[in-house]
């Protein structure tokens, strides 16, 4: 392996082998920005191109009646009540990894917030960030919001939290089932 004449600023650490490999933004917003804004707005391609694009580990969908939230995946048989989830397999998974004493704490892949509609959702990774650093979790810049739920933003301090990267949603959309995909 060749060294890096650069020092690493951020290290993603994948926990679930099917999680999609993080992927550097880019200037087009991931195609979504207009040629005219691409080309000509520097201050719109550079936001744009700003961190990395996380995806979920697999694709779900969520659905709110405007008090409980429900669940589902591809292959399950049915959706079932959201309070907390695990991602399929990955407590065992999980259990035979982790150092001794660890293995009932793995990370959920879903839990419902204290707020109505709001769901916390795992990356399936965990991150770690140089001194100083910390990493902002938020929705993508520059593309228009027309999913039924909207992003929160924080600032994970990954210099000295070494934890899940997670994301959490408020769904807006209500007695219609909002998807997630893996990319």
């Amino acid at each position: 392996m060749a060294e890096c004449a650069e020092p690493v600023v951020c290290q993603f650490y994948r926990l679930i082998a099917r999680a999609p490999d993080p992927r550097r933004a880019d200037r087009s917003a991931d195609g979504a920005l207009p040629v005219i804004a691409y080309r000509y707005c520097e201050a719109i391609a550079n936001a744009s191109a700003f961190g990395w694009y996380l995806f979920p580990p697999l694709n779900f969908s969520l659905v709110w009646d405007g008090t409980e939230v429900a669940w589902t995946y591809e292959g399950a048989e049915g959706w079932y009540p959201l309070r907390a989830a695990q991602y399929p397999d990955f407590l065992d998974n999980f259990a035979k990894i982790a150092p001794a004493g660890l293995g009932a704490l793995a990370p959920t892949f879903l839990a419902q917030g204290k707020m109505p509609g709001v769901v916390q959702i795992w990356s399936g990774y965990l991150a770690r960030t140089a001194p100083r650093w910390a990493l902002l979790s938020r929705g993508t810049a520059n593309i228009p919001k027309t999913q039924g739920y909207e992003n929160f933003e924080g600032i994970v301090e990954t210099d000295n939290w070494f934890g899940p990267l997670f994301t959490n949603v408020r769904l807006t959309r209500i007695n219609s089932p909002v998807e997630f995909h893996m990319r």
